[in-house]
């Protein structure tokens, strides 16, 4: 991967992290309930897991649970 489909594929998990969708009502819903500690700490969170998630992909381990046979073999 070059770092320039690096840079663009950060830029669209960027992006797509500052939609709304589950992870962002998390958040919200955290600071408007219990402040922003507990919101920033949910955000580091999910940001942590995808920073998990991305790294796996790198390094190629969306191949790891092979299933058997059956639907959705390679």
């Amino acid at each position: 991967m070059t770092l320039t489909a690096f840079l663009a594929y950060c830029l669209a998990i960027t992006l797509a992290a500052a939609t709304p969708g589950p992870a962002m009502f998390t958040v919200i819903t955290n600071g408007v309930a219990r402040g922003f500690l507990r919101a920033f700490v949910a955000g580091m969170g999910i940001a942590a897991g995808d920073a998990v998630l991305v790294t796996l992909a790198l390094l190629g381990w969306w191949r790891w649970p092979r299933p058997s046979n059956g639907c959705f073999s390679c």
